[in-house]
């Protein structure tokens, strides 16, 4: 996974008390996007699948520690299964990058770095 992508997911999420972590995290019932976007990525992060389902649960998995764990991760220790699930949450329903940008930003940041990091994966794993 290149640089340039951990570098932008880090501009958009400084630290815990960022505005996109806290926009995340506000909402009580998520927009559908968004929704599918974190459970993309915490399904590659290897979380419980019961936990990827749940709102309340996701919203407390939201954090800074989520979002440094992805600049740290190397898609050659991810196993197929986990980017298969990843892949599912994304790819269940169309989600495209236009109607991504226009539900949030933070939700964007995720969107791109975990569409970036799929292709990543499967370019090396191919």
């Amino acid at each position: 996974q290149g640089d340039g992508s951990n570098a932008a997911l880090m501009r958009t999420f400084q630290g815990d008390g960022s505005n996109a972590l806290q926009e995340l995290r506000s909402y009580r019932v998520p927009p559908r996007i968004t929704f599918m976007v974190l459970q993309a990525v915490l399904a590659l992060q290897g979380t419980d699948e019961a936990d990827v389902v749940n709102w309340g649960r996701m919203r407390m998995l939201a954090n800074y520690k989520m979002v440094k764990r992805l600049t740290e991760i190397k898609a050659k220790d991810v196993p197929f299964k986990l980017l298969k699930a990843a892949r599912h949450h994304l790819h269940s329903q169309d989600i495209y990058e236009d109607d991504v940008k226009k539900e949030s930003t933070a939700t964007l940041a995720l969107y791109r770095w975990t569409t970036n990091f799929i292709k990543y994966w499967e370019l090396i794993n191919s």
